[in-house]
């Protein structure tokens, strides 16, 4: 991550810039150790999604993956090809239609982050309202959890 992180920075000649990290909660990612690689790099911003969420911030899941099986489905079988040939050919041809920026966007908006591309770079991430008030349903001491199965059911929508 760290040479992945100062790469970035130097292409776009902002050594500062923070990074956002979006984790889940497991513990180890939150240790000391870990912790101290990442203040290596200061400054980032890190996002812990909350506990039970991963099916509905998995974008991959509910989009790409999506998508890819039906370009698969509507890609013809060659005939010049054997089938093992064949059906490669039709998952490459299902996986280049699928990751479309405009995909890949809308992946990322079905999960609950409104992103921005440009030049394609990540210039903005926010929440969406819905995933906002998903992520507040799940703070300590919210026993909403009638209305967080509300709102799970329409971030899933």
């Amino acid at each position: 991550l760290i040479p992945y992180v100062i790469s970035i920075r130097d292409e776009i000649r902002k050594p500062n810039h923070p990074f956002v990290l979006i984790m889940d909660g497991l513990l180890c990612h939150f240790d000391d150790e870990v912790m101290v690689e990442f203040y290596k790099i200061e400054p980032f911003i890190l996002i812990q999604l909350p506990p039970h969420s991963s099916h509905i911030t998995q974008p991959c899941d509910g989009t790409i993956f999506n998508v890819t099986k039906i370009r698969y489905e509507q890609t013809p079988i060659p005939k010049d090809k054997t089938p093992f040939t064949g059906k490669i050919c039709r998952i490459k041809n299902g996986i280049q239609q699928a990751l479309s920026e405009e995909n890949i966007i809308s992946a990322w908006k079905k999960c609950g982050f409104d992103i921005k591309i440009k030049g394609g770079v990540c210039t903005k991430v926010e929440f969406t309202e819905e995933f906002q008030h998903f992520l507040k349903c799940q703070a300590p001491g919210n026993e909403s959890k009638e209305l967080e199965k509300k709102l799970i059911d329409e971030i899933g929508k």
